[in-house]
Parts: structure tokens; C-alpha cells; sequence
């Protein structure tokens, strides 16, 4: 039975609650290469009622580098970092997360990431970087949906 406003994903299995919303639109920049930056941008903090609870995550930005390409990354599901964008156009483009894609794509309009967690609450947010050196890297227009199984 699927408890009350949860939603099935992918015509059975799991049920996740309410899908939550965070959005930073300000553009974010750092010239760091190959080391992960806190800069500004959405935090969604969703608790895990039991271990082996799935979160879903769908992530969009516009992402942009001077030289070589802009990274992103989420943390906060437990020990692993995910990195779901990856871009090396000088102008800005819309990338969208989707599964199986550590690069995101600028046509698909993506889908959830899902990802099993332990129990507890897992705060969830972006980490940025430059991905050579003397590039800058910016981002902006970043929107993340999460959710966390209804077990």
C-alpha cells in the first residue's frame, strides 16, 4: 500500500513523499582546480526514516568554464559524493542530471538520481569546482527536487 501523498516512481517498488524545492539563481564562481568549493546554492535537508531509505535527487544549472570545464557535485548521502554535472562550453548552458550520466546532458530533461541512504537526517547540497587549472568556472540558475522513500 502506498502510504498518503506519496508518490510510486517508475510504476512500482519504492513510494517517496513530497518532493522538496530549493533553487540559487545568483551566479557562483572559483578558480579552484581539482579541489571542491561550498559556494552558494540550493540545500534540501530530507530525513531518512530507516537504513537502506532511498532519497531521489534531480538537479539542474547552467554551468560555464574560461578553459577546460565546470563541475559539480552533490554531498550529504552518506559517505559518497556524486558528481552529476560536467560542462566545457565558455557560454552558459542548461545541463540537466540523469541517471547513469556523470556528465548531465543539455536535451534530457533528466530524472531522479536514486540513491539508498542510511537512517537519519542528510542535508543535501551542491559542491563546485574548476576542472583545470586557470580556469574559472561558474554556475548559476541552480534547482534541486528531493525526496526520501516512504518505506
Amino acid at each position: 500500500m502506498t502510504p498518503a501523498g506519496a508518490v510510486p516512481l517508475m510504476g512500482g517498488g519504492a513510494s517517496f513523499g513530497a518532493w522538496q524545492y530549493a533553487e540559487s539563481l545568483a551566479e557562483v564562481s572559483t578558480t579552484v582546480a581539482q579541489q571542491w568549493q561550498q559556494l552558494a546554492g540550493p540545500s534540501i535537508t530530507l530525513t531518512a526514516p530507516s537504513d537502506n531509505s532511498l532519497i531521489a535527487v534531480m538537479f539542474a544549472a547552467e554551468l560555464k568554464a574560461t578553459a577546460g570545464n565546470a563541475q559539480l557535485r552533490l554531498i550529504g548521502l552518506d559517505a559518497s559524493q556524486w558528481q552529476i554535472l560536467d560542462r566545457t562550453n565558455t557560454a552558459y548552458a542548461r545541463v540537466v542530471a540523469f541517471p547513469g550520466s556523470s556528465a548531465g546532458s543539455p536535451t534530457v530533461m533528466g530524472g531522479a538520481l536514486i540513491l539508498p541512504v542510511s537512517a537519519g537526517q542528510h542535508v543535501i547540497r551542491p559542491e563546485h569546482r574548476a576542472g583545470s587549472s586557470g580556469a574559472t568556472a561558474s554556475f548559476q540558475n541552480q534547482r534541486m527536487w528531493a525526496a526520501v522513500s516512504a518505506l
